[in-house]
């Protein structure tokens, strides 16, 4: 496999860090104008998000891209408790998050605390600052974070570079779902999804943390 073009989707071409510690250096910031920012932003993914259709055959799930402050750092544990589950992270700190959650309801949630800025007066920090003060911008995933290295070095840097009329044999690597009944699910509707589009979809591979189909 590793002599074709091959896209990741939806992962990103990094190692994964595991349970890092430390805090870093937590940027000062205006709670309650950087919180509305945040929330605008969280807003206009989730709009995305819920006015696309779904592709036939698949079941979408909400991916968040977020961009931390090059001093920050936030445990990937802190991620898991507002809900979300870090997939990928890159050189330059932007993280690739998911939710099984459609609303992002506890991620909002703890971002509506932060706006509203300390609630005691012993406090000086507002809640949750250190994972939202950290937070430089938050975004939909884009199509050119979805392109793996061996296509971007065929020339493929976007969508727009692939020619409609050429066979391409593409490995797909999907991000691991956490279960490997989870895992083999989206490869049938992603192999179905294909299919349907006279595509083939040849081989598959669904091992403990690599997950990788081949059309």
């Amino acid at each position: 496999m590793a002599d074709l073009p091959h896209i990741i989707l939806p992962r990103v071409d990094a190692e994964l860090p595991r349970r890092r510690h430390g805090y870093g250096r937590v940027p000062q910031r205006d709670h309650s104008q950087h919180g509305a920012e945040l929330q605008q932003q969280v807003d206009e993914v989730l709009q995305t998000f819920q006015a696309a259709p779904p592709p036939g055959g698949l079941n979408p799930n909400l991916i968040l891209r977020v961009q931390l402050n090059h001093d920050a750092i936030v445990e990937e544990r802190t991620w898991e408790q507002c809900g979300l589950t870090l997939l990928s992270v890159d050189q330059e700190k932007t993280l690739v998050l998911f939710s099984s959650d459609g609303q992002l309801r506890e991620f909002q949630r703890r971002l509506q605390e932060y706006r509203a800025g300390p609630q005691a007066a012993d406090r000086r920090n507002a809640p949750y600052a250190a994972i939202f003060s950290s937070i430089d911008v938050s975004s939909n995933v884009r199509p050119e974070d979805r392109i793996g290295r061996l296509l971007r070095a065929s020339g493929v840097e976007g969508i727009n570079h692939l020619e409609p009329e050429r066979l391409y044999v593409i490995d797909l690597e999907l991000w691991d779902f956490g279960t490997n009944a989870a895992n083999r699910e989206k490869v049938n509707q992603l192999e179905n999804f294909i299919r349907a589009r006279r595509g083939e979809a040849t081989d598959r591979y669904v091992g403990e943390s690599l997950v990788l189909v081949r059309i």
